[in-house]
């Protein structure tokens, strides 16, 4: 009776939150936390950038450090000569969220930059002045990483996941 709309056909730009944690405990807590704030990222996103969309991809996805070396290295901030292995111990569990970005071609130009930080900051900020006091989510057991990614570099699990994305690569 109702068929799955594929989520990433419509868009070419993603917003990737990925969250982290010392425990499983703590990964269960901070997904709910920052989950309950998304809202407010779309929010922030649309005040910040007229026209501009944020779609989320329902739910979280796991996070593979096997699968994301290269993110890592390149998106994490890894200290010289800390590697994927050892991120992955201090932070062995971990989930990720994606946003499907939309941006009027009227309003627009293709190939041109838009400066997202400023809107990402005022959502850490909101995450992390909200934090609760009563020593549950401390900073140090639980992180969170933002990042922005084309179509053509989503990561390797998420491709194989979603059948639609390798329909739009053949």
């Amino acid at each position: 009776m109702y068929e799955k709309v594929p989520f990433f056909n419509p868009f070419h730009h993603f917003l990737r939150v990925v969250i982290v944690a010392k425990n499983e405990t703590e990964l269960e807590k901070w997904s709910g936390y920052v989950e309950s704030r998304l809202r407010q990222l779309i929010k922030v996103f649309e005040q910040s950038f007229y026209g501009v969309h944020l779609r989320p991809l329902p739910g979280w996805i796991d996070f593979s450090y096997e699968d994301e070396v290269r993110d890592l290295e390149a998106q994490a901030g890894l200290a010289e000569g800390e590697d994927a292995v050892s991120k992955k111990m201090s932070w062995p569990f971990a989930g990720q969220v994606f946003f499907g970005l939309s941006f009027p071609k009227e309003l627009y130009e293709k190939g041109s930059n838009v400066e997202m930080r400023d809107a990402v900051c005022k959502f850490v900020d909101i995450v992390e002045g909200q934090r609760p006091q009563d020593g549950t989510l401390l900073a140090g057991s639980c992180d969170m990483m933002i990042t922005h990614c084309r179509r053509s570099d989503l990561p390797a699990s998420i491709r194989s996941k979603y059948p639609e994305l390798a329909e739009l690569n053949a």
